[in-house]
């Protein structure tokens, strides 16, 4: 129980809740803030399918937008650092 606020502390979701390598690849674009054209353009893939990935990836770390998703990614680690995306 949290002490400030007299209520149950939230549990921290898992890091990875089984995300395939794919779903990896597209949560690491979103937090760039890519766009879905974006996304398939550089995966090879179509927009429909980017949106599939989503909402499976969504339902997975409970999430209902892109940005829930972003902020998720962000302070659970589940994103590449900086330098791996520049080095």
């Amino acid at each position: 129980m949290c002490s400030a606020c007299a209520r149950p502390r939230e549990r921290r979701k898992e890091l990875n809740p089984n995300l395939s390598f794919r779903e990896k690849q597209v949560v690491n674009l979103v937090c760039e803030a890519k766009l879905n054209k974006e996304i398939a353009h550089e995966l090879h893939l179509t927009e429909g399918t980017i949106k599939e990935y989503l909402n499976r990836i969504f339902r997975k770390l409970e999430v209902s937008n892109r940005t829930q998703l972003a902020v998720f990614a962000l302070t659970h680690g589940t994103t590449r650092s900086v330098e791996e995306r520049f080095a």
